[in-house]
């Protein structure tokens, strides 16, 4: 693709599971959403969960999931972070077995990366689950271009 192009081209993506309840198989796997809603320039891979950096800038990322559980007690705890395990942003998600609940958590973090950083979402532990499709998502898009060449 050439640079015009991509310069139009869209910075950002959400995705969903396409599975209902995501089953979270253990401890440290980062999560795979595999069903894109919007993907611009395929910058989130579907495959292993990862989003690639395609400028320097400053980057908004925001995750919304709700436990599925019906009458377990648990939690599932989930972080965004860059791949080199720098941790962005946390959530806990709660659930008490005496009631039906759907215990529901969000997070919202904007931060700078170098062109080719990544950033995924991975399940720091817990027991539990996450509802799919709609009800779990994950986006990031591109808020501003660095312009400046000296910036690295």
């Amino acid at each position: 693709m050439d640079q015009a192009k991509e310069e139009m081209g869209i910075k950002g993506f959400t995705v969903q599971f396409s599975q209902n309840p995501k089953n979270i198989e253990k401890r440290g796997d980062v999560l795979v959403f595999d069903s894109p809603l919007s993907n611009g320039n395929n910058l989130y891979d579907t495959k292993n969960g990862v989003f690639t950096a395609p400028r320097t800038g400053v980057y908004s990322f925001y995750m919304s999931g709700i436990v599925a559980t019906d009458d377990l007690s648990g939690r599932s705890d989930l972080v965004i972070e860059k791949t080199d395990g720098k941790p962005l942003q946390k959530v806990f998600l709660r659930s008490r077995g005496d009631i039906t609940v759907y215990s529901q958590g969000s997070f919202h973090v904007r931060c700078k990366l170098n062109r080719g950083e990544q950033v995924h979402v991975r399940h720091l532990g817990g027991d539990l689950g996450l509802k799919g499709e709609s009800e779990t998502t994950f986006s990031g898009v591109l808020e501003h271009v660095y312009a400046d060449p000296f910036v690295k």
